[in-house]
């Protein structure tokens, strides 16, 4: 992952100096910067990279790329992806992205006309994020980096922190702190040096309307084959690819279709000894004769887990969504390339059925994770007047996705908020760490999916039968959380619901990969006080410091499970801590460690 910085207009020696040191935080990283008197241009990119793949510095243009391509619309001239692009953006201007599949941020900045073309891909998977003040125009992959900047005054987004303290996450373009956004999906901008505004143009949108064209074996084949596609495009190099297992479809379609290659395959994963995905994930390993490496959960390294997500993500997914940093390192060690199934338990499946046609009451209640009766009970009377609001702008956000998309609006607001703002925020973590490409990201697959019959979709039909029909050895092999082979016949489902309730009358519950409900009450109970019953928190007068005590003593002793509250406000706490009190420093002193 490339990590971009780039400033137009009024930046000096000492701003530069700031931004290049909040995003070095890793010493192996390849460094490269660009400066005239009107931009400061730069970034930092693994050490397997080649730079003709992420940096051309021409006589009047400079191109820097964020991610990769993976296919071109049509015969493109160049030996490098620079030069590709540099032609394509010679011929089409911003509109060279209508000509590329990939997961990128691509900044150009063209020495002659003095103007910035920033454009991102169609999901917006490689964070940018940008502040406008006093005369400036600060983008970078992380917020930390213009944070540096003394000139940017750091205050709280209160509509931020509400969203936080609702979804685990923040909804649409916002971040935590005020003035900074992140660069909306599937867009572009030009800017210039005389005019400057930030005019986003949307290139492309999901569209749900669905075809029909196919029978159900044709769309089962050309589902096969456009998949297939996606994988080839993302093993296409000589790289070593990893793939992170657990017993679920995504990862076990993308080894199913690798299995074939040429290559030795690697799988990675982690959990708690005797949980499901330990069990599932050897019996896939060992089906295909992958290089498995199972990593035990680390709980001496769970605090520094926490501390070091925090930083990487800018505080802006709660510290239960970590869980990656356990195989990270591990993986590092064996490949250069993550092939990750983000968005394969998606697209080809309807979500959220369960309040399909509902109102807008129950949407907003299935997204709600840390619950609105107990926001009202911890937050200040300040805060609490925020929270209604936070609601409303909620029910707008709907009311608008419905205008925008009637076929499936919950789909809609699943990719474009979910998928894009929390969801992705693990791919994130990993690329400090190596590559890590999307096979399901490809845009064939997913126009493909996005206009497949949703009853294709119902309860993951279509991915099942891919591997029924053209990988029966892999759909042999039980579905994790299900506890049944994808081929089981009635006999075996009767047997398997039987003993499903023996389990539920012994009470027998199936090991979590990840418990942090257990973990707060255990290794983690005193982290979790020494910062949430310490007087700092309290001095910042956010909430009802008595609530969250009591929350914390109900959770600590077993009476109620408030590990997702608990996740959430430790995030915040040092988040604040890192970014607004300035204590992020401490991750620079040993770079070697991150």
């Amino acid at each position: 992952m490339a990590k971009l910085f780039c400033l137009l207009n009024n930046y000096n020696s000492n701003t530069e100096e700031l931004a290049i040191n909040s995003l070095d935080y890793n010493t192996e990283w390849q460094k490269n910067v660009y400066r005239d008197k009107n931009l400061l241009l730069g970034c930092f990119e693994l050490p397997f990279k080649r730079k003709d793949e992420f940096w051309l510095e021409h006589e009047d243009v400079i191109l820097v790329l964020d991610g990769e391509i993976f296919s071109w619309s049509g015969s493109v001239e160049g030996k490098t992806t620079m030069d590709k692009l540099l032609r394509l953006f010679r011929e089409k201007g911003e509109g060279l992205v209508n000509f590329i599949n990939g997961n990128f941020t691509l900044i150009i900045w063209n020495k002659k006309q003095k103007n910035l073309s920033i454009m991102n891909d169609r999901m917006g998977l490689r964070p940018l994020y940008y502040a406008q003040y006093k005369n400036k125009i600060f983008f970078a992959s992380e917020i930390k980096a213009i944070i540096s900047d003394p000139d940017f005054e750091k205050k709280l987004n209160i509509k931020g922190v509400v969203d936080f303290f609702s979804y685990e996450y923040v909804l649409g373009d916002k971040t935590l702190v005020a003035g900074i956004n992140i660069f909306p999906y599937a867009s572009t901008v030009v800017l210039s040096l005389d005019e400057n505004n930030l005019n986003f143009k949307r290139y492309w949108d999901f569209n749900f309307k669905e075809d029909s064209f196919y029978s159900e074996n044709d769309y089962l084949f050309k589902f096969k084959e456009i998949t297939n596609q996606a994988v080839k495009r993302m093993t296409k190099d000589e790289l070593k690819v990893g793939i992170p297992l657990s017993g679920g479809l995504d990862s076990r379609i993308i080894l199913a279709i690798m299995e074939k290659k040429e290559r030795p395959l690697y799988t990675f994963t982690f959990g708690e000894k005797g949980s499901e995905d330990e069990r599932y994930a050897k019996q896939i390993s060992k089906k295909i004769k992958s290089l498995h490496h199972y990593v035990r959960i680390k709980y001496e390294y769970l605090i520094d887990f926490i501390r070091r997500g925090v930083f990487y993500c800018d505080g802006l997914v709660s510290c239960n969504h970590y869980n990656i940093l356990n195989i990270s390192d591990e993986m590092k060690q064996h490949v250069d390339i993550a092939l990750d199934g983000y968005l394969g338990g998606v697209l080809p499946r309807s979500m959220y059925t369960h309040c399909q046609g509902k109102d807008k009451s129950v949407v907003f209640s299935s997204f709600d994770t840390f619950k609105e009766d107990l926001r009202r009970r911890i937050f200040s009377k300040d805060l609490n007047k925020e929270i209604e609001l936070g609601k409303d702008k909620f029910f707008a956000l709907w009311q608008d996705i419905k205008i925008k998309e009637k076929h499936n609006p919950l789909n809609y607001l699943n990719l474009t908020q979910r998928q894009r703002r929390f969801i992705n925020y693990g791919k994130i973590i990993m690329r400090n760490f190596l590559e890590t490409r999307m096979p399901f990201t490809d845009y064939d697959y997913m126009d493909f999916c996005i206009q497949m019959p949703e009853k294709l979709k119902t309860n993951d039909i279509i991915c099942k039968k891919l591997l029924v029909k053209y990988f029966s050895s892999m759909a042999k092999i039980r579905q994790q959380g299900k506890g049944l082979s994808l081929n089981a016949n009635r006999f075996e489902k009767a047997i398997h619901w039987r003993l499903e309730l023996l389990k539920d009358k012994m009470r027998i519950v199936s090991k979590k990969t990840c418990n942090y409900e257990k973990w707060y009450r255990t290794i983690l109970k005193d982290f979790v006080s020494s910062i949430l019953l310490s007087q700092r928190f309290k001095n910042r007068q956010m909430f009802n410091y008595q609530e969250v005590e009591k929350l914390l003593n109900e959770h600590f002793q077993g009476k109620s499970n408030y590990e997702i509250q608990i996740g959430v406000l430790l995030t915040f706490e040092l988040w604040n801590r890192f970014f607004l009190d300035g204590e992020s420093k401490v991750f620079y002193k040993d770079r070697g460690n991150l």
